[in-house]
């Protein structure tokens, strides 16, 4: 289900980039890439189905909720994503657990893709709010010097 981007075509800002000390540069491309996510997550949300009035109310809309951007570090760089938020146990309202069978279907349950139509929709849209996301944290640190 994941899927990762290589973002090509970026020299002059990759050049840019490598002249701030790592810890910078892990910061500038976990906030580009984290706004890139967004956009995917404002679409996901956006074609999240939502529970039926048979569902209990407290469950209603939990799916859309539940789809948040995560970041972390790896020794590849900054990674940012769009995950369905699980904690709790089942039954929780906070916890979307059932996000997965809603996207793929189940033997009972037919699939009502919405994270993958997300991405396909709006993939370039969030590789361009990466680059400028990436130009305006490489000149915001560059004045900072």
């Amino acid at each position: 289900m994941a899927e990762e981007i290589e973002i090509k075509g970026l020299r002059e800002l990759d050049k840019r980039l490598k002249q701030f000390p790592q810890k910078i540069q892990d910061r500038i491309l976990r906030g580009a890439v984290a706004a890139g996510a967004r956009v995917i997550q404002k679409e996901a949300k956006a074609r999240a189905p939502i529970a039926d009035r048979a569902t209990p109310k407290a469950f209603r809309g939990q799916l859309r909720a539940n789809i948040v951007v995560r970041s972390r570090r790896s020794p590849k760089g900054a990674i940012a994503y769009v995950t369905i938020r699980q904690k709790g146990k089942a039954g929780n309202p906070d916890n979307a657990y059932y996000g997965r069978f809603v996207e793929f279907g189940t033997s009972k349950m037919a699939a009502q893709p919405f994270m993958r139509p997300a991405f396909e929709a709006k993939h370039r849209e969030a590789l361009d709010r990466i680059r400028r996301q990436l130009a305006r944290g490489i000149e915001r640190e560059a004045r900072r010097r």
